[in-house]
């Protein structure tokens, strides 16, 4: 017995098709709308902590997952000279899975869309939600293949700038710049796996094994006012910021950046929504509700997270109202305090420290909170 029979789901990111597992696993008719063209894969390359991978052995997938990516088991601090300043173990939660693995967003994704498929739910491409009415039972919607359909519950998992947001919660706060903008890019693999962070006068800059070929870069660059850049530039201008590295892994990175295909730039934005994250039968989750910037690396893991205990909350129960309820007080604190604690290292690295011990303290003391269970 679940509390709702037909579900959709605007957004096939982490957070969308785990929310769509869980759900289908349990017998709930679910639709996903996507508005991507095809499987094009949107974002970042990932971390993916010990808490991430419990999640995602509660869905079933964590065995591909992990052979998919790089053991990683520590983060190395570092000032632009390359000089180590501070080493933090990365917790492990689950004794026989890895402290955390480096992944391509195109392999956890194909993981999960896959077990979705299989799982029986429904993903259609290259449409969205155009009108939406919900009440306390339901949720009436038109896409923009112009069909329309009634559904038990309506959820956003479609990123910071939801559309499921916009149109039931017409009144919520527009996520907010942080500061930053970063800098993300894809480069060959050099040496060991590492999670390795550098901090440097300019930027902060930080280095991701993900497969066995490649690695994820990114530098984190404070602007007052986020700059508009043209593409056909990106890699001059990545490397001219990071001329500060001229040392080690972050300088070997920067001799062998690739074309603009593989170099992206954009501002950081973060929110956390007030609590409750549904309005009638519409839900949001993931970015939709409370968007982070990467500083605590978790950001993904947060969405993959409501997915699960989405599934959890709405399981044995005929009241969808309570278990949605249950679903927001679950979520909002932990929620709340990786978004916070991300915009609060943003904040450090804007000022003119070039290196404050407080961001590795908090990034412990947050990955020690997280290890607890959703």
């Amino acid at each position: 017995m679940t509390a709702v029979g037909k579900v959709l789901i605007n957004g096939a990111g982490p957070g969308g098709l785990s929310a769509a597992i869980a759900l289908a696993r349990q017998g709930v008719e679910v639709d996903v709308a996507e508005i991507t063209p095809d499987r094009a894969v949107l974002g970042s390359e990932l971390l993916l902590s010990s808490a991430n991978l419990r999640s995602l052995r509660e869905l079933g997938v964590v065995d591909e997952v992990v052979a998919h990516g790089v053991p990683i088991s520590s983060v190395q601090m570092r000032i632009a000279d390359d000089t180590v300043v501070a080493e933090i173990p990365i917790p492990s939660v689950v004794t026989e899975l890895p402290a955390s693995v480096g992944i391509l967003r195109r392999a956890l994704h194909d993981v999960l869309y896959d077990a979705a498929i299989a799982a029986g739910a429904t993903i259609r491409h290259g449409v969205t939600i155009e009108h939406l009415s919900v009440d306390d039972d339901g949720g009436d919607v038109t896409l923009t293949a112009s069909e329309s359909a009634r559904f038990d519950l309506v959820i956003g998992a479609d990123g910071v700038q939801s559309r499921v947001r916009a149109l039931a919660f017409p009144d919520a706060q527009s996520p907010q710049y942080v500061g930053q903008c970063v800098w993300r890019a894809r480069v060959p693999r050099g040496g060991d796996p590492c999670l390795d962070l550098w901090i440097g006068t300019r930027s902060n800059t930080g280095l991701i094994t993900v497969d066995d070929d490649t690695s994820y870069l990114f530098c984190l660059v404070p602007y007052e006012v986020p700059p508009r850049l043209d593409p056909e530039q990106f890699p001059q201008l990545l490397r001219e910021q990071l001329d500060e590295y001229e040392h080690g892994l972050v300088a070997w990175s920067r001799e062998r950046l690739g074309s603009s295909a593989d170099i992206h730039f954009s501002p950081m934005m973060w929110s956390v929504l007030p609590k409750p994250w549904n309005r009638g039968r519409a839900l949001l989750i993931g970015d939709a509700a409370h968007a982070t910037t990467p500083h605590i690396g978790y950001g993904a893991g947060l969405a993959i997270e409501d997915g699960v205990v989405l599934g959890q909350e709405l399981a044995g129960t005929d009241d969808a109202r309570e278990a949605l309820a249950r679903f927001s007080e679950r979520r909002f604190e932990r929620c709340r305090m990786v978004v916070e604690g991300g915009v609060q290292i943003s904040r450090w690295q804007q000022s003119d420290d070039s290196f404050d011990a407080d961001q590795g303290r908090i990034t412990n003391e947050i990955w020690a909170a997280l290890a607890e269970p959703a």
